[in-house]
């Protein structure tokens, strides 16, 4: 192989995996809750009629203790 392709070939690859590393250390403990999206208002195929939107675990969960206040 020609030594100029190597190189260049591995310049490539240097650059290639200091892209994907630098990604993994700057999404590393990245968390985004998508549970809401998508379902908001979307449509069910078969009725038509908007479905309502699902809450995650710790949603409800506050959403338990906020009524619970209140209700006192």
């Amino acid at each position: 192989m020609d030594p100029d392709f190597i190189r260049e070939f591995s310049v490539l690859a240097g650059f290639a995996g200091l892209y994907i590393v630098g990604s993994i250390f700057l999404l590393k403990g990245h968390k985004t809750d998508l549970s809401a999206v998508g379902t908001h208002g979307a449509l069910s195929p078969e009725s038509g009629v908007p479905t309502p939107q699902r809450l995650n675990r710790r949603r409800k969960a506050i959403a338990r203790e906020q009524s619970g206040k209140s209700a006192e």
